[in-house]
């Protein structure tokens, strides 16, 4: 079995910074995300969702926002009990529109392909640069408009899930980190409890170069989650302009 992935992207405070070894600093260029746009919600929080195809049969979810019952959704949708198209429709209260529904069925064939030939040495190839850890919170409640950030303990629980090919979950941390992937999917949460965080999300293309899709600037007491999945490739992500700042994140997905 394979899982769908989602790659999330939140505003908080982790950017991961971690290079193939055999390049050294390679070039990093930046897609713009509206040439790729298949839908969005605004959303009573003052957040919004987006999703987006940057390439056939690979699918993107973006959220910026406080609402932590929306974690439920995202899990649903990563472990494939709930559609993109699905999920668009709970949140706005009207039918998907075709495009991405569309952008699903190539994403879900994508995945078949995947699984019927996996390429050789697959989950190998993982780097990462931990963000250094630093006192939590003195005092927290979550997160919502009045529950302005999260305690370890509480990120850990709702924003950590077990049972997939890879996870890295890294509370009260502060600086710039990185985790890089080759894998079938990659998610990721970050919570800013102190302070504000840019958080990106890349792929490398096939000259080998870094192409940032997500980059977020995420205000002290906002969750980001941001998802892509679809097709075997890698991806990175990264966490900076931290430095002083205090941050949870979890990245993860299917190998």
């Amino acid at each position: 079995m394979f899982k769908k992935g989602l790659t999330l992207a939140w505003i908080g405070g982790f950017a991961l910074l971690a290079a193939c070894a055999d390049t050294g600093e390679d070039a990093v260029e930046s897609e713009p995300m509206e040439q790729h746009l298949l839908a969005s919600v605004a959303l009573s929080d003052g957040g919004s969702i987006e999703f987006h195809e940057p390439m056939p049969g690979e699918l993107v979810a973006i959220y910026v926002g406080k609402d932590p019952t929306l974690g439920q959704k995202f899990d649903d949708l990563e472990r494939g009990d709930l559609t993109h198209a699905q999920l668009f429709e709970s949140l706005a209260g009207r039918k998907a529109p075709a495009a991405l529904v569309e952008a699903e069925g190539r994403e879900i064939a994508a995945l078949a392909r995947i699984q019927a030939h996996r390429p050789a040495g697959a989950g190998e190839a993982d780097l990462f640069d931990a963000p250094p850890a630093v006192a939590g919170p003195a005092t927290v409640n979550g997160i919502g408009s009045t529950r302005a950030s999260m305690t370890a303990a509480d990120f850990i629980a709702g924003y950590c899930p077990s049972g997939w090919g890879y996870l890295f979950c890294w509370t009260s941390r502060t600086g710039s980190g990185s985790v890089t992937k080759t894998s079938i999917s990659m998610y990721t949460y970050l919570n800013a409890y102190n302070g504000s965080v840019l958080h990106e999300l890349l792929y490398q293309n096939v000259f080998g170069n870094w192409v940032t899709y997500v980059s977020n600037v995420v205000p002290q007491g906002f969750l980001s989650y941001a998802s892509r999945s679809g097709i075997w490739t890698t991806r990175k992500t990264s966490i900076s302009q931290a430095t002083g700042d205090g941050y949870h994140v979890s990245i993860y997905g299917t190998n």
